[in-house]
Parts: structure tokens; sequence; C-alpha cells
């Protein structure tokens, strides 16, 4: 069951300590001559993460260019602080978003309405800052309600989440996700709606985990989490520091081996956490604590992140909870085991790859260059000449670029499976005459059966002929002029082609009614 959330979120927020910086500005921090974040006046210009710098500046030419290097990101233990003067549970996901349970803090402050307008003073009073609060069912659904500042009635998450893009999910998931949406949308589907409406078995068995985190997204859901076994104990490390650290600087080292070892500790049993729970021993003899939300997929990084914002709130100067702290303690919360996070085969780095390409390798021993490939989108005319295989080891670049002019190509989305294989295929009209293609790229008749090996298939809807004639001038060796038709019929949706005067199935959008043998 998906938990009701009330969601705070503060624009710009790592912008906010920049005195001479306007809240109106458009802004954004660079690294590596890419976007990591922008401000919402940059973002009005079509501005987003991920993007070049060059591609920024073009569609925002006032656009002010802020170093990571330089940003003295402000501590957002305050804000937390503020925050839960109104509602219990209050958890930080990063500097600027954080979220707690929604239905008892509603329920006390008498309605949810009456919850975000409290939060919403309780931080402007206690700062002067900017906080944005939405109500909803579901993860995405949550955090795009306090982006938009609206309260989304509960069942109608769906309904809500169901137009908008498929890109939006990064607020979510962060920035990995963005290529199984970009993926998805080379298969036709563009919004959340679109992708809410697959199965989700059937996403997860093309996708990966990725697709799965996705589908559940998009329908309005949590991201389902295998829990660990029943019984398992917890995971808690604790490293005292040689001395009273004043400052993060003064703990990083004991911040490095406490990280290293909470993550070998989960490595040796399994399992990963949702959230981690973050304590320090002040030298003033209290004890100081935060949970904080990890992205799905988290790394030493993320985790090295959190616990730096969490020590520089808990050492500034200007914190009600500031002072040395005498050592630090993580302690993971919401266990779940390591193979419901498992990574794909290929994902880049890690352990996984090493095993994949020795793998691959030996293949190649036995069985030549050719023996273990992987696909590589390329320019080209039809869905076969558009996946290159290159031989593992050698550099994936594509023969043919894809943003070269295709004239003829042909359109629409590709099928799911190409046979590596085509088979021969008789198309025949209703009198049982054979269906070719013309001398003027028509067909001579209305096909209405498909035969192939031994199946036969009433069509129910035609959709072209497609010609193609790329390289019709070429040698033989060459492929030759071809024409496609898309053909339909109940569990069966074909891509069939004409080519040297014979009919070929060349691959499927979906063949459920014949299994996938074919």
């Amino acid at each position: 069951m998906s938990l009701r959330r009330c969601v705070g979120w503060l624009p710009g927020w790592q912008f906010s300590s920049f005195a001479d910086l306007e809240s109106t500005a458009p802004a954004a921090v660079v690294s590596a001559n890419k976007i990591v974040t922008v401000t919402p006046a940059a973002a009005r210009y079509g501005v987003q993460s991920g993007q070049k710098i060059r591609w920024a500046r073009s569609l925002c030419p006032k656009l002010i260019e802020v170093s990571p290097s330089k940003l003295l990101t402000q501590t957002f233990e305050p804000v937390l602080i503020a925050a839960e003067s109104v509602m219990a549970g209050v958890t930080p996901w990063r500097p600027g978003l954080f979220f707690a349970p929604a239905r008892g803090a509603a329920k006390w402050h008498g309605g949810e309405q009456e919850l975000c307008v409290g939060l919403t003073e309780a931080i402007a009073e206690a700062g002067g800052w900017e906080c944005r609060v939405g109500i909803a069912t579901g993860t995405l659904s949550a955090i795009l309600a306090a982006r938009e500042q609206v309260i989304v009635p509960e069942g109608e998450e769906r309904d809500y989440l169901a137009p908008r893009p498929l890109k939006e999910a990064v607020w979510a998931r962060g920035a990995e996700i963005a290529k199984t949406a970009q993926l998805l949308s080379k298969f036709g589907i563009e919004t959340l709606g679109q992708l809410a409406q697959l199965r989700r078995r059937e996403v997860g068995a093309r996708f990966g985990m990725d697709g799965l985190a996705l589908h559940d997204l998009a329908s309005g859901k949590d991201i389902r989490i295998e829990p660990a076994a029943r019984g398992e104990q917890g995971v808690s490390v604790s490293v005292p520091c040689e001395e009273p650290a004043s400052s993060y600087s003064q703990a990083a080292f004991t911040v490095r081996i406490c990280i290293l070892r909470f993550m070998r500790a989960l490595e040796q049993k399994g399992l990963t956490c949702a959230r981690v729970k973050i304590s320090a021993a002040a030298a003033r003899g209290k004890e100081l604590q935060r949970t904080w939300m990890l992205d799905p997929g988290w790394g030493e990084k993320d985790l090295t992140d959190r616990v730096k914002w969490q020590l520089e709130a808990w050492t500034s100067t200007d914190s009600e909870t500031s002072g040395p702290v005498q050592g630090i303690t993580l302690e993971a919360v919401d266990l779940f085991t390591l193979t419901a996070r498992q990574s794909a085969l290929w994902s880049a780095g890690g352990k996984n790859t090493d095993s994949a390409m020795a793998a691959a390798h030996r293949i190649q021993a036995l069985l030549g260059p050719r023996g273990a490939t992987i696909p590589v989108l390329q320019g080209g005319y039809d869905p076969r000449s558009r996946v290159a295989l290159i031989p593992v080891g050698e550099e994936r670049s594509p023969k043919y670029a894809l943003d070269r002019p295709w004239p003829g190509q042909l359109q629409g989305h590709a099928p799911a499976w190409i046979l590596e294989k085509p088979k021969l295929l008789t198309l025949v009209d209703e009198t049982g005459r054979a269906v070719e293609i013309t001398s003027r790229l028509a067909l001579s008749a209305n096909p209405v059966v498909a035969r192939w090996e031994r199946n036969s298939v009433a069509i129910q809807r035609v959709e072209g002929p497609y010609p193609v004639l790329d390289r019709w001038w070429g040698p033989a060796s060459e492929r030759s002029p071809r024409t496609y038709l898309r053909l339909r019929s109940a569990g069966i949706d074909m891509l069939a082609v004409w080519i040297d005067k014979k009919w070929w199935v060349d691959g499927f959008w979906e063949q459920s009614k014949i299994g996938r043998k074919t």
C-alpha cells in the first residue's frame, strides 16, 4: 500500500546562500560542461539538468553559471527543525526536499489544506524561506504535487500523472532512470499514463529494475522493495573521532571509515536500505540524530553527501544543535535484500561488468570476435539496419550517425523483436491469389491472410506499403530496394518486408497468439 505523503520543496535551495543573486535570476550549477541543477527562473527558459552548457546558453543567453566549488550550500537543518514543529516523521531526501507521513498530521491540524498552510508558514517564519507543499499518495505524485502546490485526492494519482512526460520521473528516482525513459520513448511510450497501461511484468522483463521502478512511479505507487527476511539483524556501524571535530573537514577521515564499514556490513549480509540514520555523539553529551532518504541505487558518494550535509548542519555556528562531535554512527533503516535492486549485466562499472566482460572474452576466444557482440543504435532506413552489433572490446561507435538525414526512412516506432533470420511469408487476398508489390510500389490486392511456417492468421488491418530505396544504385552485395507492411490481427502485430519478389516476416510488435518462438 502506498503512503500518503506531505512533501516540502524549496525551489532553488542550493542558490539561496548567494546574497548577490536575485531570487528571480536564471542560474545553473555547471560541472564538466553540463548542467547539474537550475533555478526555477532558468527552468522557465527550458534549461534542464543534464543539458550541455552550450545548449543551455542558447536557450538562456543571460544564464548565470555557478561552479560547484563556489556553491556555499546552506545547511538544511533549520528547515527540518521548523517542519518538525508542525508534523512528525520528517525525512530529508536531499537539500531542498523533504517528506513526512500526511495522515496523522492532517488529522491533528484539521485537514490536509490546513497542514499545508501551517507547514508553509512555519518554514517562512523560521528563516523567510519559500516552501512549496503538496500532498498525494505515492512517491512521484507527492513530489510533483509539492512542485505545483496542490493536493491530489486519494485514488486520483494515476489520472494526475497520466498526461505528464516520462522524464518527470527523475524528480523521484534521480538521473539514472532518465536513460530508461529515453529508451521507452523510442518505443512510442512518451507519457507516464502510457507506461502505466502496460503490464508491469513485461516492462520488467524488457527494462529490468529501472523499468519496474518507473512503472510503479507512473502508476502512482511507491517504489516496491523486497523486505529483508524476518528476524534479520539490523546494520549499525559506529566510529569514534580521534579528537572532537568542529567541522566536516576535521571528521572526513572518520566519516570515510564509517561509510566503508557500513557498506561492507550491508554487502556481507546481502542487504541494502532505503534510508540511513546518521547519529553523532556531541561533545556536550547530547546525541544528535537525523534520518535521510537514499536514492535507489545509491553508492558511496550519495551516502557521503548526506553525512556531509548533516555534519555541516550540526557543527555550524548558527545551528541550535551546533558543537563538536566525538563520533559517527550509521544505521540502516528499511532494510531489504540486495537482489531487489540488482544491477544489469552490462551496467557501467562494478563486479557485474567485469564478470560479463571476462565471460564475453572467453566466448570470443572460442567463436571469434563476433561470437559476443553488443547492440548499438545507429542511423539507417529500417529497424534492422538501425542496429549495429559491435564485438565486445571494440569501440561502441556506430558506422552510420543517428543525426544524419535518412530520406525515405521507415517511419514510426521500431518493432519489439527483429528476427535473426527472416521467415518466408505468403500473403493472399480474398480470392486466394498471392499478393505482391507492383512496379508502382503498390499492393496488387488487399491481403486478408498471412501464412508462414505452420501459422495462418487472418489480417484485420494493413498499414503501408512503405518503400525503402536506399542505395538502389549500389553493388548487388548491398541490400536491395524493399517495401514494408505492418500487418495486424488479434494478438499479432507484424512487420513484413517484400524483397527480391518474396514476402518475409521481419519482426513483431506483438505475437502473443503464437508465442515468441519465431
